[in-house]
C-alpha cells in the first residue's frame, strides 16, 4: 500500500476489496439471479477508461478491452 500515494488508486483498491470473498462455485449457482461479486467487479471496472490508465492495463486485456460498454 505504501507505493500508492494517489486517491485513485485506492478508490479502485477499497471498491473491489468491498465485494472481496471467497465464493465456491456451488455459491455462485445458487446467485443465479444476481452476478456475482467477481464479475460485478471485473465488469464494472474494465468498462472504466480510469481504472485502464490508473492501471497501465494493455490495450485490449481482459481489464481494458477495446469495446466498453456505457450504461448511463
Amino acid at each position: 500500500m505504501e507505493d500508492f500515494t494517489e486517491e485513485q488508486p485506492l478508490f479502485f483498491l477499497s471498491y473491489a476489496n468491498m465485494r472481496c470473498r471467497n465464493e465456491s462455485s456451488s455459491y455462485e449457482n445458487l446467485l443465479k439471479t444476481h452476478s456475482t461479486d467477481r464479475f460485478r467487479v471485473q465488469g464494472s471496472l474494465s468498462n472504466m477508461e480510469e481504472f485502464a490508465k490508473t492501471w497501465n492495463c494493455s490495450d485490449n486485456s481482459q481489464m481494458n478491452p477495446k469495446k466498453k460498454y456505457v450504461l448511463w
